[in-house]
């Protein structure tokens, strides 16, 4: 289990079961848990890399369809190549 992020109000963004999808990337289970100590509860699949936003909500780089993309907020998509991948760890200052 991989942490990727803590917020300003004390949440952990997980990534666990993290495996191999392609030579250069490694995706796995999002999830989110609290500081305290609860268990994860799990998000979605074959994601690479996650963040907080500025505003809280969460940025993903994840694999969909053959290729990678980079959604912020879940669900709406900013950068989606026709191929390849997207580079990892870009953050939020």
């Amino acid at each position: 289990m991989d942490v990727e992020s803590i917020s300003s109000t004390g949440e952990m963004l997980l990534i666990q079961q993290r495996h191999s999808l392609v030579r250069v990337a490694r995706v796995g289970l999002l999830a989110r848990a609290p500081l305290g100590g609860a268990a994860p509860r799990p998000m979605m699949n074959d994601v690479a890399d996650a963040d907080w936003g500025p505003d809280n909500q969460i940025a993903v780089a994840r694999y969909v369809d053959g290729h990678f993309r980079i959604e912020y907020p879940i669900g709406h998509a900013l950068y989606e190549p026709s191929a390849g991948y997207v580079k990892q760890r870009a953050r939020f200052a």
